[in-house]
């Protein structure tokens, strides 16, 4: 999936700087229910992926995606 995708989703951009990292700065995206991508130095030829910190799970593709937001979103605090 693209950047954009992550961005018309609702996930929101945070930028980490040099010495926040003790390197390189870089950022990533994040979203409700522990959904962070990957860093934009680690995309390959601007494919990105989103990970979720609760389950050793890796999504790729933007529909799958968008089907497990509207999941969990339909299903939040029930």
């Amino acid at each position: 999936m693209k950047e954009k995708d992550l961005i018309d989703l609702g996930f929101n951009r945070y930028d980490v700087s040099e010495e926040e990292s003790g390197d390189e700065a870089y950022y990533y995206y994040a979203y409700n229910f522990g959904m962070i991508s990957s860093t934009n130095d680690e995309t390959v030829k601007g494919e990105w992926s989103v990970e979720i910190d609760f389950y050793t799970i890796t999504i790729t593709d933007i529909n799958d995606l968008k089907l497990f937001i509207e999941i969990l979103e339909r299903n939040e605090n029930k």
